[in-house]
């Protein structure tokens, strides 16, 4: 039999800075992963943002992980030889004098004035948007391309002969021993990070998972400009091209595009960008969101070798990182983890 320490089942955002993390603790990780297209990982924008939701707010535990987040990104351009983050500006235009007012405020505040890189109270003046008040300009923020980061993950995975390119059959298993048993493999822990696969999971049918679909397209514009434009909606500037969303449906829960969705991603953009543009691509992936918004990460009250990682819907790329290192010493050294992510909660 081949021995390994954990077996990770699925090689996401999740899965993949999970298996990194324990692989620099010295653990022995086997990866699993069909390579389907179809994951949340791969059709996502990328998007963090410390300040977000309808109020504008700190995001959850924004004061702990931002600080940090592009040093991890960093480290991991350097470990697997690519670059896949972007670290950019966010401008969010103001709709009326009350809200630069509010903003004026925030920014002179403890709390705020080491994400507001500046407040404008008149427009910058760049091609296409629509901000006669002005706007706030957001530091600690940009996008990581999450194309790159999951292909290099695989690249550098299958370099060290631990992947296993295959789509996992919980038929096969077994769980009476003192190890776990899955083909020729033996190993002391499971650890599921399938993403929005989850549902069909029998471990784990009692948890409140609350899948979202998410549209995109790209348009043929890109700002000069090294901002990305967001209220309402995104737009990220890249190469030639802008990319644009996201929609927010829990019930159509299917991976094609629709009308609807990328009508009101239209209809959203119009009210901040005036520009001209054509529609270049579009598609659409489903979030494995919770109804907390929180992640679901520990181990199974009944059999505490069978864990899982899950559950970071829209905030993926802020979010895994920072617990990926948290659960990492949780699974090698018995460090606790925040209340606010267990199971059991």
């Amino acid at each position: 039999m081949d021995r390994t320490e954990v077996l990770i089942v699925g090689q996401g955002i999740a899965g993949s800075m999970l298996a990194y993390e324990l692989l620099k603790s010295g653990r022995k990780v086997r990866i699993m992963d069909d390579l389907s297209e179809k994951t949340s990982s791969k059709v996502a924008a990328g998007l963090y943002n410390p300040i977000t939701g309808r109020h504008m707010v700190k995001t959850w535990l924004a004061d702990e992980i931002f600080p940090n987040l592009g040093v991890h990104y960093e480290e991991m351009e350097r470990d697997l030889g690519e670059k896949f983050h972007f670290p950019m500006t966010i401008y969010r235009p103001f709709f009326s004098i009350t809200e630069q007012n509010d903003w004026m405020g925030k920014s002179e505040s403890s709390e705020y004035s080491d994400l507001v890189l500046t407040v404008n109270t008149s427009s910058l003046g760049h091609e296409g948007f629509i901000d006669p008040y002005g706007g706030v300009q957001l530091q600690k923020c940009g996008y990581v391309d999450m194309i790159k980061l999951i292909h290099s993950f695989n690249l550098y995975f299958d370099s060290k002969g631990i992947l296993i390119p295959q789509l996992f059959d919980f038929r096969i298993l077994e769980t009476d021993g003192e190890l776990l048993k899955y083909g020729n493999l033996e190993f002391d822990l499971i650890v599921f990070c399938e993403g929005d696969r989850v549902i069909n999971n029998p471990f784990w049918q009692h948890l409140s998972f609350r899948l979202v679909k998410g549209e995109v397209f790209t348009i043929d514009f890109s700002s000069d400009s090294n901002i990305i434009l967001n209220r309402g909606v995104f737009m990220i500037p890249k190469d030639g091209f802008s990319t644009v969303g996201s929609t927010y449906d829990h019930k159509n829960l299917d991976w094609e595009p629709s009308e609807r969705g990328i009508n009101s991603i239209k209809e959203k953009l119009s009210k901040i960008f005036s520009g001209k543009y054509r529609i270049l691509s579009k598609w659409a992936g489903i979030r494995p969101a919770t109804f907390d918004r929180r992640p679901f990460i520990g181990f199974h009250k009944d059999d505490k070798r069978i864990g899982i990682f899950n559950g970071f819907g829209t905030k993926g790329v802020s979010l895994v990182p920072y617990f990926a290192k948290q659960f990492a010493k949780q699974i090698t050294n018995g460090e606790r983890m925040l209340s606010e992510v267990a199971i059991d909660r």
